[in-house]
């Protein structure tokens, strides 16, 4: 399985320390490329911009970040 972590923060930085995969943060150029998984380690201000980002590297996204139950569902059509 290969990954890519969209978003280099604290959370990002222990996100690929543990996968040992590839990252981009917010000053990198986007060089699509396919991965298994687009990780999304983001504040969730910044979700909308990042779950954009990630679709040019997979069509599965995982999202990390703090979130409530009753909020998710304002994310499920991107």
């Amino acid at each position: 399985m290969n990954a890519i972590i969209i978003g280099y923060g604290t959370v990002g930085k222990a996100t690929q320390k543990i996968l040992k995969c590839d990252y981009v943060d917010k000053y990198d150029e986007d060089i699509p490329n396919k991965y298994d998984f687009a990780i999304i380690c983001v504040k969730r201000e910044d979700l909308p911009e990042a779950i954009e980002r990630a679709k040019l590297y997979s069509d599965d996204i995982v999202i990390r970040t703090t979130i409530s139950p009753d909020d998710a569902h304002l994310y499920l059509d991107y």
